[in-house]
């Protein structure tokens, strides 16, 4: 599940390090790339009626969900879903997002109402968007109104209290992530009864993009452990790029 503003080419610099067994499906939000003439989902409520079906209709027995920043939010409630129908995931990734009870613990503001320009120094910001794009008039007003919608997802969200989830959780970061504050990640442990596990690198929003290698096999070893019936235990910590590889 790709961040605002994001597609699902995104992980194409991820997908190399995975393992060639593994059937990867990217999921590609309505309103970008494959589904660029669809209409754009107002809240979370309306993307999971529309996503959740085809994504859990096209899983397998064993399967493993992952989600970056708005991805995740989506990935959690995805899981959240599969689990009332009792299909769930062997395992749950989410990257660079607060806990969801967690979300109207930072400050915010509704960034979907953002006059243009305000969103693009945000794009520039975070970085993960080539400053020639930046310089495309026509590229900026599509990559625009596809993040406004998408930060209205986030913008709105708001967490429904219900039971934890049954699915081990590991959670990934950036140590200098603006939008998932240290403090505002360990909520997640609240969120699953399962072990959840937390593995941080340098960097900011989109650290695992400057870190393909190392995030991919820390990655593939959690949702193995999940496979194997064996989760690993809670821990957390600092990931050395360079010690993987």
């Amino acid at each position: 599940m790709h961040h605002s503003g994001g597609s699902a080419a995104g992980y194409a610099p991820l997908a190399e390090h995975l393992p060639p067994t593994w059937r990867v499906l990217a999921v590609e939000l309505p309103g970008r790339g494959a589904s660029v003439g669809e209409s754009a989902c107002g809240d979370m409520a309306g993307l999971m009626a529309r996503i959740a079906p085809a994504v859990l209709e096209n899983t397998g027995d064993r399967y493993a969900v992952f989600g970056h920043s708005l991805g995740a939010l989506v990935a959690y409630e995805l899981v959240r879903e599969a689990e009332r129908r009792g299909t769930p995931p062997v395992w749950l990734g989410v990257s660079g997002s607060p806990a969801p009870h967690r979300i109207r613990d930072r400050p915010l503001e509704r960034r979907d109402l953002w006059p243009r320009e305000r969103l693009v120094a945000f794009l520039r910001e975070l970085g993960g968007t080539p400053e020639e794009m930046l310089e495309i008039p026509d590229v900026v007003d599509y990559m625009v109104n596809v993040l406004r919608a998408d930060l209205r997802i986030v913008d709105t969200y708001e967490h429904i209290d219900g039971p934890p989830l049954s699915t081990p959780v590991s959670v990934f970061s950036g140590d200098a992530d603006p939008l998932a504050a240290h403090e505002l990640l360990g909520g997640w442990r609240e969120r699953t009864l399962a072990p959840a596990s937390f593995h941080t690198w340098p960097g900011g929003h989109f650290y695992l993009f400057d870190h393909p290698e190392s995030f991919c096999k820390s990655l593939v070893a959690d949702v193995n452990s999940a496979l194997s019936g064996t989760p690993t235990v809670a821990r957390e910590e600092m990931e050395d790029a360079e010690s993987h590889g």
